[in-house]
């Protein structure tokens, strides 16, 4: 389906020939098919794609028209171009008599739809017939704004005005002595520029210089000012050449705004924290474009190996986050069937962009969202799994040679409303997909090579794992690796589907998650987990009578607050004992309130303490070896590392430790169970 943009603004000079051509442009650079419609009679849309203007007989006048002229060209940048002209003023009178005066050019596009991805729409800087005719045509509006000096005005309340210096330097312009004069070029030697900063400079202005290259003729001259550091100029209007001058102007903005008493200091580092932010943000969008690309890819080549491939998209990076953090911005009580309605649009993005990608590489593919096949879950909103699905549909589409591509993390339960299967659900989709089509491999693409022996970002010398037990996997996803979640492992193992885990980016083998009995396995120690939004909770001079327990705990669980390691001192005079378990960090401050408004049980004191970390040492090896509980104990306390809690299980051992301790214990252990 083609995409139709129209750029449209009241005011000229923003932008929006700037933004139409270039975004043309990039498209057609991304192999995209690309129209842009230039509906504004400056035709600077036209001239700038290298056409020359045109009359009423071609171009968008002929198609709003109907004279039966060619309106689309072909432009050397590789679009397609309906061009303007000064008689397209022309075409706003004739549509005036019209009965369909809006819809012309919807109505021209329309049997042209199916030749572009891309229809761009570049209007005239007024809201006229012609501008209207762009707006009934789009799906989606952008509109550029001016930002040179905004922030100046917003931000520190100064009154300022805009001047081309070709212009300025030919007018006898009133300068007042204590006038600021920004002066700014981009490589710091431009004539006219030059020329009008001396003026300013011989009626009193003081001259601030914005410019890119050191030791320029600009820099020397002004009485103050800032280097841009963009880099070499490609391009006599670059954007990064803009962008950077905008930032500097924006900063000055703000720090007159502090100084003037219009900007308080928390705001003013919020706004340079979010400026801060924007090069990664940046960068995110086109890391996220990139993985869109690599995951098709991955998938082409499994198709031309003859495999029947289903594909289960999770949202990109980010995303979800952003979405919940929306939900609560409009209400703290935000509705969780509408939760899961909201953080389900990001699968179902990622997935049409993968079918998009596919489909553009020359591939039969469709996205499929989970009502359409119908997935079907049951349990509450947020927290659903899947009960059922209908193959039908897909293994049809399979046979025709398609790649179905599946939204992950969803379904839609008894009353047809979209449910989630909590976060990391996507795996569990595939996990669920791989059960239901009896699939021969589930292959599980992220970030990193497969699972490691402990988290890489901790510790450098950790190993990836060739072949892990579900046991193992588990245990380790539980306590805090999260390459997996938990219930996907789960899902696994009672469908006893092996599950490889793969980067997206290397063709390196990754990390086999199977039953215990395929392993061939030497080591003890499989693997070393470490968390650290742990707190410990401890109740001092607790009644010791049966009960108790239940009862410090029951209030708990019907908040959905989880407990983990739980701790009981035998009482010595049997009448009071202490209490200490674990919690998330997140949960403390309910926590707290519940057991103080608690009012069945008694004790003496509330302890809290946030600063710990969890370290687990996970291995099917420890069954049957004997020792290990001594080894991990020996080597912490030769590090000098208190534990302050201790937990086991079967293939487990876990102590809470200090916080600032966590890295240490890590590299003990990880020498001492010979995972280095």
């Amino acid at each position: 389906m083609v995409n139709t943009l129209v750029i449209a603004n009241q005011k000229g000079g923003v932008g929006k020939t700037t933004t139409a051509v270039n975004l043309a442009a990039s498209l057609c650079a991304m192999k995209r098919s690309v129209l842009l419609v230039d509906l504004d009679p400056q035709a600077n849309a036209t001239t700038g794609s290298g056409l020359k203007k045109c009359d009423q007989s071609q171009g968008s006048a002929s198609a709003l028209m109907g004279t039966g002229g060619q309106a689309i060209f072909k432009t050397e940048l590789g679009y397609d171009l309906m061009p303007s002209g000064p008689e397209l003023i022309s075409a706003e009178s004739f549509l005036r008599g019209g009965g369909d005066q809006e819809r012309a050019l919807l109505n021209y596009l329309s049997n042209t739809k199916d030749d572009y991805d891309y229809i761009i729409i570049d209007c005239p800087p007024s809201l006229n017939l012609l501008t209207l005719n762009g707006l009934r045509a789009a799906q989606d509006l952008l509109v550029p704004m001016q930002c040179e000096y905004f922030a100046l005005e917003g931000l520190a309340g100064l009154t300022c005005s805009v001047e081309v210096a070709s212009e300025f330097r030919y007018r006898n312009k009133v300068v007042a002595p204590n006038t600021l004069f920004i002066t700014i070029s981009q490589s710091g030697e431009t004539a006219d520029t030059m020329a009008a900063l001396e003026l300013a400079k011989s009626k009193g202005a003081t001259i601030l210089g914005i410019c890119n290259v050191v030791g320029s003729s600009i820099s020397r001259i002004t009485d103050a000012g800032s280097y841009t550091h963009a880099g070499p100029e490609i391009g006599v209007a670059s954007t990064k050449a803009f962008t950077a001058q905008v930032t500097v102007l924006t900063l000055m903005a703000a720090s007159l705004a502090r100084k003037k008493g219009k900007l308080n200091e928390s705001k003013f580092r919020n706004l340079l924290s979010s400026m801060e932010a924007i090069p990664n943000k940046v960068q995110l969008v086109l890391d996220k474009t990139e993985k869109i690309k690599k995951i098709a890819e991955i998938i082409a080549n499994y198709k031309k190996k003859n495999f029947k491939v289903i594909v289960i998209s999770s949202a990109m990076s980010g995303v979800t986050n952003e979405l919940i953090k929306k939900s609560f911005e409009i209400s703290d009580s935000f509705s969780e069937s509408e939760h899961d309605v909201l953080v389900s649009s990001g699968e179902q993005v990622a997935c049409s962009l993968i079918a998009g990608r596919l489909i553009h590489e020359g591939y039969e593919s469709r996205s499929w969202l989970s009502w359409q096949i119908p997935i079907l879950t049951k349990g509450k909103y947020k927290n659903s799994r899947i009960n059922q699905i209908n193959k039908g549909n897909i293994i049809e589409y399979l046979k025709k040679g398609g790649i179905p591509v599946v939204t992950g993390f969803q379904g839609i339960n008894d009353e047809n409303r979209i449910t989630t299967i909590g976060r990391g659900g996507s795996d569990a989709s595939a996990i669920m997909l791989a059960k239901f089509f009896k699939a021969e491999r589930c292959i599980i693409y992220t970030d990193v090579e497969g699972v490691y022996t402990t988290d890489p970002n901790k510790l450098k010398n950790a190993k990836k794992i060739k072949v892990i037990s579900y046991e193992e996997m588990l245990e380790m996803a539980s306590l805090g690796a999260k390459v997996m979640q938990p219930v996907s492992i789960q899902d696994a193992r009672l469908n006893r589907i092996n599950i490889e885990v793969k980067s997206s980016f290397s063709k390196k083998p990754g990390t086999l998650i199977t039953k215990r009995s395929n392993i061939v396995n030497n080591k003890i120690v499989t693997g070393i987990s470490s968390t650290q939004n742990d707190s410990k909770v401890s109740l001092i001079g607790v009644r010791d009578k049966p009960g108790v327990a239940a009862a410090i705990f029951k209030p708990l669980s019907k908040n959905l607050i989880n407990v983990d390691m739980v701790v009981q001192n035998i009482s010595a005079n049997g009448k009071e004992t202490d209490l200490t378990f674990t919690i998330k960090t997140d949960d403390l401050n309910k926590t707290k309130k519940i057991i103080q408004q608690n009012k069945i049980i008694n004790y003496r004191k509330l302890l809290f303490e946030k600063k710990v970390s969890k370290i687990s040492v996970i291995g099917v090896g420890m069954i049957t070896t004997p020792g290990v509980t001594f080894r991990m104990f020996q080597s912490l306390a030769d590090k000098k590392i208190n534990i302050k809690v201790i937990s086991t299980s079967e293939i487990k051992i876990s102590v809470l430790i200090d916080k600032k301790n966590t890295k240490k214990a890590l590299i003990a252990l990880h020498k001492e169970f010979k995972l280095d």
